[in-house]
């Protein structure tokens, strides 16, 4: 019965918890220091530069488009910390660029997509250039 009641009780939290919110406010951390990255600079996670990530949509799961990629925004010795992407209407917000992070980041052919939902990309930082 103990072992039902645990299972059970395991099955409720993630049946209840929100999906697709967004990531763990840690990786905000470096705030302060975050910069535009150079267009030459390589996004390992993505297999691309940022020269080639500029002006790239961004999707979620279902193909909706949400915005646009602006800049790609990490720290001086170059780790990436995300990509500053401008909204669309579609996701709530017309013309805010926000911070999303790379972990949230898939490249799915020439797409890329995250699993964020508009609400959650509404709450990340925003990029002010």
């Amino acid at each position: 019965m103990r072992r039902f009641a645990a299972t059970a009780t395991a099955v409720l939290a993630l049946a209840t918890a929100p999906l697709a919110q967004a990531p763990d406010a840690d990786w905000l951390a470096a705030q302060p220091d975050w910069i535009e990255l150079d267009d030459a600079a390589s996004v390992t996670q993505l297999s691309l530069s940022v020269d080639q990530l500029d002006d790239l949509d961004l999707h979620d799961a279902a193909g909706q488009k949400l915005g646009e990629v602006e800049e790609v925004i990490g720290l001086a010795d170059g780790t990436v910390i995300g990509l500053a992407v401008e909204l669309d209407d579609a996701a709530g917000a017309g013309d805010d660029e926000v911070v999303v992070p790379i972990a949230s980041v898939r490249r799915d052919g020439e797409r890329l997509t995250t699993d964020l939902t508009p609400d959650a990309l509404q709450a990340l930082p925003q990029w002010d250039d």
